[in-house]
């Protein structure tokens, strides 16, 4: 039991060096970020999915760029987290069948939960991994739309055909935020 538990956390340690596991206790470092940096980083990893100001525009629109962090009640009660407001079971999803981690290795909810709450770069990783698998989940001229859509709902409310109602105009508040906050920032900061 040890030796699995200190071979997690050197799993964690290699593939995420921003999630030191320093000890097994409850008490994480808190690794909240200010505005800019979050942006250049959403920026950075949004990058290497190609879409480096779709990230930077799901940061604004959930949390205004981290300015709104706090804990946002989704659909059937279930809270999401951190900058990006990630779902515990996204976190699971995308670290269990993205990044290849067994279940079993997984850490405990309420640590995890801890994690994608406070650790800002986690969050933004969790984000843009699972981004990039909704982009994977359609194709043709709405994808973009589709998986911004369903990152807000969640895939399983698309119906078949890619469509669902947008009943806070998601899409075109993320589009309004790259056309205008992200572009200005980058812009100002020679991104």
């Amino acid at each position: 039991m040890l030796l699995k538990k200190i071979l997690t956390a050197l799993l964690f340690i290699v593939i995420f060096p921003t999630m030191a596991l320093a000890n097994e206790s409850l008490a994480a470092e808190q690794t909240i970020l200010p505005y800019d940096k979050l942006m250049r980083i959403s920026y950075q990893l949004g990058k290497e999915i190609g879409y480096p100001e779709t990230i930077q525009g799901l940061l604004l629109q959930e949390t205004n760029g981290g300015r709104y962090r706090g804990q946002a009640k989704a659909a059937k009660n279930d809270p999401c987290y951190g900058v990006m407001q990630i779902k515990l079971d996204t976190a699971k999803f995308v670290l269990a069948k993205i990044w290849g981690f067994p279940k079993s290795d997984l850490l405990p909810d309420n640590q995890l939960r801890r994690k994608i709450r406070d650790d800002d770069v986690f969050n933004i990783k969790i984000a843009t991994s699972y981004f990039k698998y909704l982009l994977s989940c359609y194709s043709g001229p709405a994808q973009w739309d589709q998986a911004v859509l369903s990152y807000n709902i969640g895939s399983y409310r698309l119906g078949k055909d890619g469509k669902a109602y947008d009943p806070n105009d998601y899409v075109k508040s993320v589009r309004m935020m790259i056309k205008t906050a992200v572009r200005k920032f980058n812009s100002k900061s020679n991104i």
